[in-house]
């Protein structure tokens, strides 16, 4: 999905119970993720939840695949994929997740492990692209 389109969509529910369900239905729509990739090298270090992730590059643009073992974590990281795919080693390194999820107020939603968590995804997407 978009991001403008997931976070368009997250934008207009108020309700944090109906946001939390759509990025929980994010996450189910995440293409699956072989047992193969689940290893020590893809996986997210300062999750709690089990948190893999890989990048591949093509024509200049980075496409990224992942996933976790947590239902609502997986739909973060459907989130922060819908912000990362498609776009450039440039565009990546200067893209502000923090200004980009404030739109929905997403950090004040979630717990300080999941922030933590979340923050560490963030941080790998922006490592595997530098």
């Amino acid at each position: 999905m978009p991001s403008e389109q997931i976070l368009s969509d997250l934008e207009t529910l108020t309700d944090w119970q109906d946001r939390y369900q759509t990025i929980i239905e994010a996450g189910e729509q995440l293409p699956p993720f072989p047992a193969a990739l689940q290893t020590e090298q893809n996986k997210v270090t300062g999750c709690m939840s089990n948190v893999w992730l890989t990048a591949e590059q093509r024509d200049g643009k980075f496409f990224f695949h992942g996933t976790s073992d947590a239902v609502i974590v997986k739909g973060l990281v459907a989130l922060a994929l819908a912000v990362a795919n498609g776009k450039t080693r440039a565009e990546l390194q200067q893209l502000d997740f923090e200004k980009t999820f404030a739109r929905i107020n997403l950090a004040e939603h979630l717990s300080q492990t999941r922030r933590n968590g979340f923050s560490s995804l963030l941080k790998k997407i922006k490592t595997l692209t530098a």
